[in-house]
Parts: C-alpha cells; structure tokens; sequence
C-alpha cells in the first residue's frame, strides 16, 4: 500500500517522504502561526519535533499554529504537543498515536476534532484549554488525563473508549456529551465543574467512578447508564435535574450529602449493592417509582422539600429513613419491603401513603406526620404502629398477625439527636389556637344571647 500522506506543496512527497534538502528547505520555511497540512502523514518523534520547532514563538516559547490538518496521521514515536497554541481549527480525525500523546496546557482557540482518533498510550489533556472539542469515538487504550482542562463551549465525547480516565478538576462550561462512552477502568470526575447540560446517557463504568464534590449545573442525564463497580456521587451538587432512570448500579451508590435542587429521577433504576442517601438534600421532587433496593438503602437524614414518591419500589435489604424528613408528601404506595423491621423514626409534614405497601417480616413503623394512609397495606407479620400528630387510616388493611397501633408522647430521636418534627409542632399550635378562638366566639356569642 502507497504512502497516504499529503504531497507538500510545490513537492512532490509527504513529508516524511522527501528527501532531507528539501524538507529542510520547507522547515526553514514555516514561521509561527503558520497554517500547516500533514493528513496521512506517519511523523517519528524526531520529525515532529523538528516541525514543531520550526513554529516556535521566540516570545512565549511554544509552538504557534494556525490552521492545523493532521487527519488520519500516523504518530509513530512519542507526540509531544506540550503547550501548543493552535489558533484555528486543529483536525486530528482518525490519527494514530502509536506512542504517548502529550497536549499538556495546549490551547485550541477554534475546533479540535480528535474524533475516532487511536490512543495506544497515555494521551495527556490536562490543564489544556479548549474552545469547540470532539471525541467522538476516540480509543484510549492507555491512560487518558484532562485533568483540570477547561472547556469553553460543547465537548463531545459520545461513544469514546477509555482505560482510565482522569477528569479531575475540569470545567465543562458549554454543554458535555458523554453518551454511550464506555469505561473499561475508573472514571474520576472528582470536582468537575459542569456548567450546561451534562449527558451521559447510555455510559458504560465497569470501573469505578467517582464525581465526589462535582458540580452540576445545567441538567444531568445518566439514564440507562450502567456501573459495575462503585459510583460515588457523595456532596455533588445538582442545580438542575438529576436524571438516573434505568440506570444499573451493580456496586454501591454512594449520594451521601449531595444536594439535588431540581427534580430528581430513580424510576426503574436497580441498587444492586449499597444505595447511600445519608443527609442527602432533595430540594425538588424525588422520585423512586419502581426502584429496586437489592441490598442496604439508607436514606437516614436526608431531606425531602419536594414530593417523595417510592411508588413501586421494592426493599430487599433494609431501609433506613431515621431522621428523614418530607415537607410535602411521601408515597410508598404499592412498595414492598421484604426484611425491613423498622421504617423511621421519619417526619412527614403532609400525607404518608402506605397504601398497597406490603411488609413481609415483623416490623415497626415510627412517624410522626398529618396523615398515615395504609389502605390495603399488607402485613405478613407482627407490626408496631408508633405515631406522634397522625390520623391514621386502616380500611382494608390486611394484618394476619396482632397489629398494634399506639401514639408516642416523646419527641422521636435517632442516634440520640432528636427529629426534626418543628413542621408539625407549629401546624399542630396553629389548630389548637384555631380551635380555640372558635370556642371563644362560641362562648361570646352565647353571652351576648
């Protein structure tokens, strides 16, 4: 097979291809911020540095480009971009990095498009700066770091491979698409800064990921995204919606202390191991509709302002909600809980809905809350009903074994701290004072009769 690379003008080879004079001739030829076209052309290490060179600013040190076409090049020996200014369009569509890839603090001021690009080795982003960026399809076979990069405007890396994959620190300021990028290694988006929305439908982490204290702004999407090992979201902020649907969490999912500010969204998604939402905040609706709890659910402390919904869902392991809190209403309508022997102590400001829930092993139920619905729920064993402020509705219910239903005089606590039932407290003072002004008006009436 021929040589695939483009002819150099007024030549007639690659460059890798002519003969030394002229090659020389044509580096001599070139000065920073040179527009330059290599597609097809293999460069040994040696080669490219000598082009590289001949782009040099005398002032700042790096190699300074307009224009750059590497498509479908061939870096046989070590890529070494390490500060490069690339002041327009930089094409590396289909190359091939054979050795190590180094774009370390380069910046790409228009376009860079690495789409199905080969990484054999380390490729090194880290602290680049891009403005436009495309990964699609990209192989990184060896370790991929873009650590603390900055990303300007859109960056799409659908359906790349990685190893390892280092996004520690980045700023994705436009929006970022990962959909159906797999991981093969971990995945570390620990203090990832995402501006606009952030898509990673479809993802694929067989390794563990991490997005410890990342930052989401704009909407996020991990529907049917799968993790094999750990996903650690634990203090990640989400200012707009969390949308977890389907997803497949076959080690732990750790949220503890992230805080959702949008609509959050679980329906379908499988825990197969560990679910951590200690202290998790819920500043919108959370919603769990058909959610499966295979092992430990703990949901201890976390706050629900918006409407909680477990519709559905199914507890294998246990559930933990002591010291959970809901502003509005919580629904577990239809859910099943198989070796739960304890739900709560929670507090419910409005409506929580057992109705249709089913409890397969002995249990007790501590809530303080408006209302408990538990129309038709099912108990398969013994259960204790300890309540504070509740009306609680019984029609239908189905308990084959004693049931015993009894209100608690104390506040209730959890790990010696007590719930958080002010909600309650205030609206329970409201009625009594209510009440009370009614009766007084009675009495005034019937003095003036």
């Amino acid at each position: 097979m021929g040589c695939r690379g483009l002819v150099v003008d007024p030549y007639d080879a690659c460059l890798a291809h002519l003969p030394e004079a002229f090659r020389a001739t044509y580096l001599a030829g070139l000065a920073p911020d040179t527009e330059i076209n290599h597609s097809g052309t293999t460069f040994t290490g040696d080669l490219l540095h000598r082009l590289l060179h001949a782009l040099r600013d005398a002032n700042s040190g790096r190699p300074m480009v307009s224009h750059a076409r590497f498509e479908a090049a061939t870096f046989s020996g070590d890529a070494v971009f390490r500060g490069a200014k690339f002041a327009g369009s930089a094409d590396f569509r289909r190359a091939v990095f054979a050795g190590s890839a180094g774009f370390s603090r380069a910046v790409f001021s228009r376009a860079a498009d690495f789409g199905g690009a080969m990484f054999a080795h380390d490729a090194r982003f880290d602290n680049a700066m891009f403005t436009d960026a495309a990964f699609v399809g990209a192989v990184f076979s060896g370790d991929a770091w873009f650590g603390a990069a900055a990303f300007s405007h859109d960056v799409h890396f659908d359906h790349a491979a990685f190893t390892e994959a280092d996004f520690r620190g980045a700023v994705f300021s436009g929006s970022a698409g990962f959909g159906r990028t797999a991981f093969s290694g971990s995945a570390l988006f620990d203090g990832a800064e995402f501006s606009a929305a952030a898509n990673l439908r479809g993802a694929v982490f067989s390794g563990d990921a991490r997005f410890g204290g990342t930052r989401f702004d704009g909407d996020a999407r991990f529907g049917a995204a799968t993790f094999s090992r750990s996903a650690d979201f634990r203090r990640a902020a989400f200012s707009g919606d969390a949308w977890f649907d389907a997803v497949a969490f076959s080690g732990g999912a750790r949220f503890s202390a992230a805080t959702l500010a949008g609509s959050a969204r679980f329906d379908a998604t499988a825990f197969s191991g560990e679910a951590a939402f200690h202290r998790t905040a819920f500043s919108g609706d959370a919603v769990f509709r058909g959610a499966k709890f295979a092992g430990s659910a703990d949901f201890s402390g976390a706050v629900f302002c918006g409407v909680a919904t477990f519709r559905g869902a199914a507890f294998s392991g246990g559930a933990v909600f002591g010291a959970a809190t809901f502003s509005t209403s919580a629904s577990f309508s239809g859910t099943t809980f198989e070796t739960v022997s304890r739900l709560g102590p929670l507090a419910c400001q409005g409506e929580l809905d057992l109705s249709g829930a089913r409890f397969r092993s002995p249990v007790t139920i501590e809530a303080a809350t408006a209302l408990l619905s538990c129309v038709r729920t099912r108990w398969d064993s013994t259960a204790t009903l300890l309540l504070r402020y509740a009306t609680a509705d019984l029609t239908d219910a189905v308990f084959e074994y004693p049931l015993s239903v009894a209100t608690r005089p104390a506040a209730f606590t959890s790990d010696r701290h007590p719930v958080d039932e002010s909600a309650l407290e205030m609206a329970s003072r409201l009625t009594e004072a209510a009440l009370l002004g009614l009766a007084v008006l009675a009495v005034r009436g019937r003095v003036k009769r």
